[in-house]
């Protein structure tokens, strides 16, 4: 797609590379700009985006990358963005992208995480790490805010591994439990992942597509009842442990994709792809991709929270 940009109305164009696109397009300002020949549509054409908006509109900033060794522009529609836009046609299933509804305590399950220890092993301890000023004020809201939802509760179990953060791309503290000391112990659960490969292999002549990020994804697993103790962990302030599953124990990923396969098993490999929490839906029709988009929001688990 290749926009119009008049405040360089003498130098080259901005152009949108798209991969994934079925016609190339131009912005009809630079067309009459340089009086290029057009040829009357009949009928006309109406362009839409995924989201079923017009081509054309919009607020755009432009983001400098370094992608492949080699400079890169993502071009972001920050006015969707900050509005927190949901596509008309999904306007009904709103509650599911909602931030406060990933915050309550889901109920157990059939496929509540099991953590099941080598026989004989000894439950894990570790070291109270020392936190920065702004770690320990991170520290303390995380507590309260898992205490406030359920997620965690204070413990008496003989289980201590260290509680400490890592930094995330945008600057932020992401909480992390040394879990290394469970893991050693603890049985692996054999559930295969989607190998990348054959996934992508599934997307071959489809056309749409919308990718669903689930918020919190792990937490919405219980622990299974009996082993909250064996997850553990101590800091400067307490003792705790975990109700719903956390981000370190190994079979975290094996436990979640067996959830979400449980749910899409019927459709997966026909126009979805889950891997983990994220959710590839795809289409070769906009008809179709609605349709199916809404089948997917419709399965999600009932306390999931798409971001």
């Amino acid at each position: 797609m290749i926009h119009w940009c008049p405040e360089r109305p003498s130098s080259a164009q901005v152009a949108l590379i798209d991969s994934g696109a079925a016609m190339n397009l131009i912005d009809g300002v630079l067309v009459e700009e340089l009086r290029i020949p057009t040829i009357p549509c009949v009928p006309s054409l109406r362009i839409m985006a995924i989201d079923s908006q017009p081509i054309g509109g919009g607020v755009f900033s432009r983001v400098r990358l370094n992608c492949w060794s080699s400079r890169t522009s993502l071009v972001e529609d920050s006015a969707s963005l900050a509005s927190g836009h949901i596509p008309h046609v999904y306007e009904d299933f709103r509650e599911v992208f909602s931030e406060e509804r990933a915050t309550h305590l889901p109920s157990h399950q059939a496929c509540d995480c099991t953590i099941d220890l080598l026989p004989n092993a000894s439950p894990p301890r570790g070291w109270v790490y020392p936190l920065s000023l702004p770690e320990t004020k991170a520290m303390e809201e995380y507590i309260e805010e898992a205490l406030a939802v359920g997620h965690i509760r204070p413990s008496t179990s003989p289980a201590a591994p260290g509680f400490f953060f890592v930094g995330k791309k945008d600057g932020g503290l992401r909480p992390c439990i040394d879990n290394r000391g469970l893991n050693a112990i603890t049985v692996r659960y054999p559930y295969p992942l989607p190998l990348v490969p054959a996934a992508l292999e599934q997307l071959r002549g489809a056309k749409f597509f919308t990718k669903l990020d689930l918020r919190s994804a792990y937490n919405l697993v219980r622990i299974r009842e009996g082993d909250e103790w064996k997850t553990a962990f101590h800091t400067t302030h307490g003792h705790y442990e975990y109700l719903v599953m956390p981000f370190g124990p190994t079979n975290a990923p094996a436990v979640f994709q067996s959830l979400i396969n449980g749910v899409f098993q019927d459709i997966l490999g026909k126009w979805v792809i889950a891997y983990i929490d994220d959710i590839l839906v795809y289409s070769t029709s906009l008809e179709e991709h609605v349709r199916h988009v809404r089948e997917v929001l419709s399965r999600l688990p009932a306390a999931s929270s798409l971001r």
